[in-house]
């Protein structure tokens, strides 16, 4: 454990322990790590949308190591990122032959 680790572990240890690598006492924190527990216990789509640099990723992770697909692979994506046409295969996967360049299945 780094050292800031171990200076928040020890100030607040409920916390650190509590959630991972997101840390806060708000009410709004508090309310947030309430929603991600609630989510990660259910099989349900979640979209996390927000300003650049607001925690998104951080968010989507926390759901993701507590819930029961914590041991299969966790993919990122930033849709805003793609053109309209690649969304829906690199969401969905894709069939060789669907398009050109898909010389392989890939799900």
């Amino acid at each position: 454990m780094g050292p800031l680790r171990a200076a928040v572990a020890q100030s607040a240890p409920e916390i650190e322990s509590g959630f991972g690598t997101i840390i806060g006492e708000a009410p709004v924190m508090r309310s947030l790590f309430e929603a991600v527990a609630q989510v990660a216990d259910c099989d349900a789509t979640v979209l996390l949308i927000g300003e650049t640099g607001t925690g998104k990723e951080m968010i989507a992770r926390e759901i993701h190591e507590r819930s029961a697909r914590r041991n299969r692979r966790l993919v990122k994506l930033n849709c805003a990122a793609l053109p309209s046409e690649l969304v829906e295969s690199e969401l969905f996967g894709y069939e060789k032959g669907a398009f050109t360049g898909a010389i392989s299945q890939s799900l």
